[in-house]
């Protein structure tokens, strides 16, 4: 089978003056706005389909399309969290789009069976038919058949939604990659996506409260970009020269070094692993880790599920830390007939703890579990 185009060869076939371009006057917004309700009706998306979920800002109406720990940041107890106005674009995950590839040169086998963008309200009913999944899709073709007009729109969007939020002292954050892996800030879009949106919110007349200390826009995503091996000498993490307004979290997969975590951490960023977890239930520190190598590593680790707000991480103390988050049972885990064992996507929390033990994966999933046979008694 063919390799599919990548979505960042798509973001790039557009120069940065031509997404700006229609963004200049009042006539080419509006004609941004029609061609993209003409579009996704057409395709069976409804009127209010938005390229950004939460552009239209902070509200009850925005809380639909969040997910759980989305919703925990306004229960958290630090001001900063709860202050957080979170934006997401969510495209077709891997291939699933049947145009490209939204994570092309990073995708692991397990993470993309195993996507969270086929969780929650996206993992109901028959793929077919789900509207979320719809969506996805609906957004993706968008970018395949129009990426000037794509890109146009979600600056539109992005700088709709973050003007709302600081109107309301909230800070406003976006994952472009909700469920792709793009390197935005190496794009043409970066200049007026991501860079434009990097001035301190005070300069805006309009922001209250906490938005006044933060950029106008923070992009915060998760990434495997280099995270399946080791870096190169004289390599640099992926974020190294990235603005201050554009955070990365490494993520972890089934084809991850040890050694490449070990470099994460040593240059103060942060990671973050997806573990063998029930709701709730407390998570290590330190963590050990098990590669594929069977190498181990011993790493300070924290709870990455008491909140969504990765870009505060480190101001939280938890730089050069490993996050540990708690599985989802996405309907991969069935379909895959996914099975687990220390250094897979899903990892236990303790690689020496027994199957089917709290810390350790579940005997259900797990690769290779003992059977126990009982033998009979001698007869007298």
């Amino acid at each position: 089978m063919a390799r599919k185009k990548s979505l960042t060869d798509i973001v790039n076939s557009v120069s940065e003056a031509e997404y700006r371009a229609p963004l200049s006057t009042f006539e080419g917004q509006d004609k941004i706005q029609k061609d993209w309700y003409s579009f996704k009706t057409s395709r069976g998306g409804g009127a209010g389909l938005e390229m950004i979920s939460g552009s239209r800002g902070p509200g009850p109406k925005e809380r639909a399309w969040q997910n759980a720990k989305i919703l925990k940041n306004a229960e958290h107890s630090d001001p900063r969290v709860r202050a957080t106005h979170q934006m997401g674009m969510a495209l077709a995950h891997a291939d699933t789009s049947g145009i490209f590839d939204s994570c092309s040169g990073c995708r692991t086998p397990e993470c993309t069976a195993l996507c969270n963008a086929e969780s929650g309200h996206a993992g109901i009913g028959e793929p077919e038919n789900n509207t979320v999944l719809k969506a996805q899709k609906i957004r993706s073709a968008y970018w395949a058949e129009n990426p000037q007009f794509a890109g146009a729109l979600a600056i539109m969007e992005s700088r709709k939604g973050a003007r709302s939020a600081r109107t309301h002292g909230m800070i406003p954050v976006l994952r472009g990659n909700m469920w792709s892996d793009v390197p935005w800030h190496e794009t043409t879009i970066a200049g007026p996506w991501i860079h434009d949106f990097n001035i301190k919110g005070s300069r805006d007349t309009e922001a209250i409260g906490l938005a006044r200390d933060y950029p106008y826009l923070t992009h915060s995503n998760y990434t495997k970009q280099t995270m399946n091996r080791v870096l190169r000498p004289g390599e640099r993490e992926p974020d190294y020269d990235a603005p201050a307004n554009y955070k990365l979290t490494g993520s972890i997969s089934e084809q991850t070094p040890v050694e490449r975590v070990a470099q994460r951490l040593a240059a103060g960023k942060t990671a973050q692993a997806v573990v063998w977890a029930k709701d709730g239930q407390p998570k290590p520190d330190p963590w050990i880790m098990q590669d594929n190598f069977k190498n181990r590593g011993t790493f300070s680790a924290y709870d990455a599920d008491t909140h969504d707000v990765r870009f505060l991480d480190k101001d939280l103390g938890h730089g050069a830390k490993v996050g540990l988050l708690r599985h989802k049972l996405t309907p991969g885990f069935r379909k895959s007939g996914y099975k687990a064992g220390p250094s897979s996507f899903v990892r236990p929390m303790n690689p020496d703890a027994p199957v089917g033990s709290p810390e350790g994966i579940p005997a259900k999933y797990a690769k290779d579990v003992p059977v126990n046979v009982r033998k009979k008694g001698r007869r007298a």
